[in-house]
Order: structure tokens, then sequence, then C-alpha cells
């Protein structure tokens, strides 16, 4: 359930992304030749997920078990096709 101080934050995407517990993303693109995320979050809260991050190119080898499809980016003559997984390690970035 949302409430009325959800705020749309954007996250540049390295090979783990921190996100505020139940961030909902909605949207992927680069933004400046970088991949970054949208998400609908909520500014106040204090918990926060770590979730590992595949940019995988068309026609490479992936073994999507695990992981969720999040969206496909068109970056020049590039095709990337984005998926997160839960990261099993819950540290912070410093």
């Amino acid at each position: 359930e949302y409430n009325n101080t959800m705020k749309i934050y954007k996250y540049k995407l390295g090979n783990v992304v921190r996100l505020p517990k139940g961030a909902r993303i909605l949207h992927c693109d680069t933004q400046e030749n970088c991949l970054h995320v949208w998400a609908l979050i909520d500014p106040d809260t204090t918990e926060f997920e770590n979730y590992d991050v595949q940019v995988i190119g068309t026609g490479h080898a992936f073994n999507p078990n695990g992981w969720e499809y999040i969206s496909t980016v068109l970056q020049g003559s590039f095709v990337w096709h984005i998926w997160f997984k839960k990261s099993k390690d819950d540290w912070e970035f410093s």
C-alpha cells in the first residue's frame, strides 16, 4: 500500500544497486551514457535492500534461474536486458 509521500528517485546501475525496501521499479534507461532505474519509493523508509544486477546483451548466454527481468534498454546499436536478484549480502555503500 502506498502513502501520499511516495516519490520517484533515480538510481545508477552497477553490479549491485541499493534500493529502499518496497521500491517499485518503474523504468530502466540510459542517461548520460549510464544505465539507471527509476523507482517509486517511500523517502521516509529507513530499510534498504541490495540487488545484484545482470546486464545481458542480446544473443549472449545467461541462466535466468533466480533472476527477475526488469527491462530492455536500447543504447545506440546495443540492446541490453536488465535482470535483478536480491543480494545475499546486505552490506551498505560507503
